[in-house]
């Protein structure tokens, strides 16, 4: 939790300079290839780190043999994703810039997914202290490094080269400190973990891959929209605001998930007032955010992020109540995952993904930016009314699906 709030302020600090230093156009570009290559990070995670977290969580004989296989899964997975990153610049990608940012990230997608792959052993375990000196070392190198290399005259090329070198060096690192710290693992073939996996994560998978879409998709597809990069820009300022916004607050139910596991593995249910209580507090905390963006947003964007920055400020207003409606279902999403209905959370995520999808590029076709963040918010309360429908008692799926 600790980890991923360092995170959210380094990031913060990093967008205030790529936005001065390299305007909104390059600022697309940067975006819409961390877009790509978080999208298909997402695709390929297989909801690796959820099914640690419970299986672990909740009791953890042969934890070696089953990290070893688990690993052994996301190394597969993530080989499949950098051939997917690549088909994509190559075939779909016309710009050349673009092309070449996406591809020049492959390494951060390998290092990024084995680093993913290890906090969730140290979540699963509540070690997670144990990790985050490497963790939060190697985040201030990538934005350090990059800032130097910025104010020293360089590049989008050179900070999205930096990025890729510090994930994959944090890749390799992490495998170590797993090793020494948690259980000397290596990657593993044991037909029983890995079948379970693959029965488990085919689900989980699922919820993970189109939670993914719907965090990286509205990016991908106003690229695809016709709207130019500096437009890009502007959006993907206001929208990286309220993804840190996000992940600040989903960090703190995620750490949750191992108790839940634990104080549920009897009856197979969390408390009833969890998913309630969860979604009343994200909501409220939503629209005092989301008015106070409105208010503030085109001032602070300004400021921080340059005069070019304004309309980026008007966004952030209502992509923070769009924000209250990503972490609003979470504690619905986690009961279902726990009591096994996990055919529910690809259902409600399925249903945000097919209103992003079929929505965003007519809206910005027809409104601009603005349409963006109006099919950003509907793709997001689709999802939450699914969810909070399913977890407050709608049709019933089998447990363990």
């Amino acid at each position: 939790m600790g980890l991923v709030w360092v995170e959210s302020a380094l990031s913060a600090v990093y967008i205030v300079v790529i936005a001065r230093v390299l305007g909104a156009e390059a600022y697309g570009y940067w975006s819409y290839a961390l877009a790509g290559y978080l999208l298909v990070l997402g695709l390929t995670g297989f909801g690796l780190d959820s099914l640690m977290a419970i299986r672990l969580g909740a009791a953890r004989q042969d934890a070696a043999r089953y990290l070893g296989a688990a690993l052994l899964l996301r190394l597969a997975v993530t080989g499949l994703g950098v051939v997917v990153l690549a088909a994509y610049a190559t075939i779909a990608e016309e710009d050349a810039l673009a092309r070449f940012a996406l591809v020049l990230l492959v390494p951060a997608l390998v290092g990024r997914a084995l680093s993913v792959w290890a906090r969730a052993c140290f979540l699963a375990y509540e070690r997670v202290a144990d990790y985050l000196a490497v963790a939060v070392a190697l985040r201030v190198a990538d934005v350090l490094f990059g800032t130097l290399c910025l104010l020293s005259g360089g590049g989008l090329m050179a900070i999205l080269s930096i990025h890729a070198a510090v994930w994959a060096i944090e890749g390799a690192v992490c495998l170590g400190l797993v090793h020494r710290k948690l259980a000397r693992c290596a990657p593993i073939w044991d037909r029983r973990e890995i079948a379970g996996l693959l029965g488990q994560g085919s689900t989980l998978g699922l919820a993970a891959g189109f939670g993914t879409w719907l965090v990286s998709g509205p990016v991908i597809l106003i690229r695809h929209s016709g709207i130019d990069m500096a437009g890009l820009g502007q959006f993907s300022a206001a929208w990286a605001a309220t993804m840190i916004a996000v992940a600040s607050a989903q960090a703190f139910l995620a750490a949750a998930l191992p108790v839940l596991s634990r104080s549920a593995a009897g009856s197979g249910r969390v408390p009833a007032r969890y998913g309630p209580a969860v979604m009343a507090g994200s909501l409220a905390a939503g629209l005092i955010a989301g008015a106070v963006g409105w208010l503030a947003g085109p001032w602070l964007a300004t400021a921080l992020l340059g005069d070019g920055f304004r309309r980026a400020g008007e966004l952030v207003g209502p992509l923070l109540v769009a924000g209250a409606l990503m972490i609003g279902p979470t504690g619905y999403g986690q009961a279902l995952m726990i009591a096994g209905r996990r055919r529910a959370v690809v259902v409600a995520n399925l249903a945000g993904g097919a209103v992003l999808a079929i929505a965003t590029v007519p809206a910005v076709r027809l409104a601009g930016i603005e349409g963006a963040v109006g099919a950003v918010g509907l793709a997001w309360l689709a999802r939450a009314v699914v969810l909070a429908w399913q977890g407050s008692g709608g049709p019933a799926w089998r447990k363990g699906s």
